[in-house]
């Protein structure tokens, strides 16, 4: 049975850093695929190998003669999960470990099956000699596995201390939080129906669960919870839109916080939600019949094209706008080698344009909430900062951003905007 948790592991590396594939998407597809013993277990070491890739390339190159990128990407994938297991993992024997990974290698790699076998053992010899860089910011980089660039970004908007501190909690997996769907259920009986659980609660919308394969529950497939990160829940909380309002998501999907609006607005009223792909329309479609809501209207619509008939008809609008994702680096590591760093300055323009039609939209003493998944300020403040240059009819009711210290939030921030006349 652990053979085949290996092979869902490799198999959805392979589709991630070869295919371009989603982690997310392609763990939940290997362990559909194969008779897995522990998803769990699936799903830490993928995103493991995957949260610390350049440091396991770093240690597989002191070993390889000719360099990690003379190494065929399929070894390449069998030595960064065999390098990393012995790093990070207590429970497994080494010797499992590399026994485990060359049965695999003569699977998927006929004939270099003796090459990865080779650096394996080596790394157990010299893993204690080999050093990072004498270099604050390469070993850090290295060490955590965030591009140079990334590093230097966010400790240049943070400062040293509290930059390091970022970089570092972003590679700490927070634990996952439930959203409770108050139209059909409390919070005191899916504590008392999550028994496999660890739970406690932070507020009267959420709990956070420690244990549990909570998306197969009856829970969740009844519509009682659904899976939502703190500070996103928390954003909803302060834009707050009322029972009977007239709401706009201009880039709705896949539909979390939509669904969640209408939640807290007791199913009455109307909320138009937008998105560019019809295909990602559907995801909400399926989570409003999920969750039993019925106010919510999808509409294809492009949030940087300004449609006048829509000027001053919402009381509430939320532009959770395309971003960079640095906030949420810890559930999705991926991101971070993904980044574009010649495309962020492009992406900027996209944000604040979809913010000045958001508000073109909302009547007068209406509400705007911006917000971004990202801890990169250019992104967050700075968009609000050049929004507000040239727009003396709104004032900023609440700005907040959550930086991933412990583990226990991601990086997420908002403005709440209002607009005076």
């Amino acid at each position: 049975m652990m053979f085949n948790d290996r092979i869902a592991v490799y198999e959805s590396l392979n589709d991630v850093l070869n295919n371009g594939a989603y982690s997310n998407l392609s763990i939940n597809r290997m362990i559909n695929k194969y008779e897995v013993y522990s998803s769990s277990y699936i799903r830490n070491y993928a995103k493991g190998v995957l949260r610390y890739l350049m440091l396991l390339d770093f240690n597989i190159d002191k070993l390889s003669q000719k360099g990690v990128k003379s190494i065929k990407t399929k070894d390449l994938i069998l030595l960064r999960m065999g390098i990393y297991e012995i790093m990070f993992s207590k429970s497994i024997p080494n010797y499992a470990t590399v026994n485990e990974i060359v049965e695999i290698a003569k699977k998927k790699c006929k004939g270099r099956d003796k090459f990865i076998n080779g650096i394996l053992r080596s790394f157990i010899r010299e893993k204690d000699n080999i050093n990072l860089p004498n270099n604050n910011h390469k070993e850090l980089s290295i060490k955590e596995s965030f591009p140079l660039w990334i590093v230097e970004m966010i400790i240049d908007q943070y400062g040293e201390n509290d930059g390091k501190e970022i970089i570092k909690g972003l590679n700490i997996i927070p634990s996952m939080t439930l959203r409770i769907n108050k139209l059909k259920v409390n919070r005191e009986d899916v504590l008392k129906k999550l028994n496999n659980t660890k739970a406690y609660d932070i507020n009267d919308n959420m709990i956070i669960v420690n244990e549990g394969d909570i998306i197969s529950s009856k829970e969740y497939k009844d519509g009682e919870i659904s899976v939502q990160g703190v500070a996103s829940i928390n954003a909803i909380n302060v834009l707050n839109p009322k029972p009977g309002a007239y709401v706009l998501d201009m880039c709705a999907a896949p539909g979390g916080k939509t669904t969640y609006m209408a939640e807290i607005m007791d199913n009455k009223g109307l909320i138009v939600a937008c998105d560019i792909y019809e295909n990602r329309l559907r995801l909400i479609a399926n989570e409003t019949k999920r969750l039993s809501i019925d106010i919510i209207k999808t509409k294809i619509k492009d949030g940087c094209l300004h449609d006048k008939e829509m000027n001053d008809k919402f009381d509430y609008v939320l532009a959770d706008v395309p971003c960079s994702g640095m906030g949420v680096i810890n559930k999705k590591p991926e991101i971070k080698y993904n980044i574009n760093e010649a495309e962020l300055k492009d992406l900027q323009v996209i944000q604040l344009k979809i913010l000045e039609n958001a508000c073109n939209y909302v009547k007068v003493g209406g509400n705007v909430l911006y917000s971004t998944c990202t801890i990169n300020k250019d992104e967050n403040d700075g968009i609000i900062d050049k929004f507000l240059l040239n727009n003396d009819k709104f004032n900023i009711v609440e700005k907040y951003t959550a930086l991933p210290y412990n583990g226990k939030v991601d990086g997420f921030f908002y403005c709440k905007l209002c607009r005076l006349n």
